[in-house]
């Protein structure tokens, strides 16, 4: 069972991610005890289990700053998508 969404959310998400045509991966970036850094990754980790076509990826925003930068991501936890592996600005 999911920790994050219950199964009726879930079911909804993967029926939506049946639409996906082009490989995304979801990129978070986080800090060892930051607050939410946890939750994050562990809901990214269960929406990227819904495609074969998502892959997570977890950074350390420390030791990949210059990654981050690229990507726009200045807190954590920060998340960014690649879609067909061109970053496309989303970021939260």
């Amino acid at each position: 069972m999911s920790k994050i969404f219950n199964k009726e959310v879930l079911k909804q998400i993967k029926e939506g991610f049946n639409e996906i045509k082009n490989p995304i991966k979801i990129i978070t970036f986080v800090e060892n005890k930051k607050p939410l850094c946890d939750e994050v990754v562990e809901m990214m980790v269960e929406l990227s289990t819904l495609n074969d076509k998502i892959e997570f990826i977890e950074y350390d925003f420390i030791e990949d700053n210059e990654l981050a930068k690229k990507y726009g991501i200045n807190k954590v936890p920060g998340t960014t998508f690649l879609i067909n592996n061109k970053h496309n600005r989303i970021k939260f």
